[in-house]
Order: structure tokens, then C-alpha cells, then sequence
């Protein structure tokens, strides 16, 4: 998973073609809690790794680039 295949992802979620590594999702509203789900979802596909319930926080999924590093946390 490149960073550009999780951008395009999240752009398509989000609906904002605009969004960035650094642009903050959930603590803004641009994603909300039932797009999470497919976020993790994604993660965990295409990442190849499991995302526990512990790692659903902010500083784990607020942008692009936290949840790059999640995923390079938890290979």
C-alpha cells in the first residue's frame, strides 16, 4: 500500500479531492465513525495488518500519513 493508493482511497471516501497526508479526517468531521470502519478495513487489507481496538485513536488515524505509520508499526 503507497501513500498515494491510501490518499486516492480516502479522497473517494472523504468526497474531497483536495485531501492531503496531513489534512485531519475524523477530528474535523471529514470522515465520521461508519466511514471508520471501512478505513480499518482497508487498512487491514491492503496493509496487511491487523488493527486492534487499542489502535483506533487519533494519533493513529487522523491523517494519511499517522495511518502509514500505523501500518509500518504493526508489520
Amino acid at each position: 500500500m503507497t501513500r498515494d493508493d491510501l490518499l486516492y482511497f480516502l479522497r473517494r471516501v472523504a468526497g474531497d479531492d483536495t485531501l492531503g497526508a496531513e489534512t485531519p479526517l475524523f477530528s474535523t468531521g471529514l470522515i465520521d465513525s461508519i466511514a471508520m470502519m471501512q478505513v480499518i478495513g482497508y487498512l487491514e487489507d491492503h496493509g496487511q495488518v491487523r488493527i486492534g481496538t487499542e489502535d483506533v485513536t487519533l494519533d493513529n488515524l487522523d491523517t494519511a500519513d499517522r495511518m502509514l505509520a500505523l501500518v509500518a508499526a504493526r508489520r
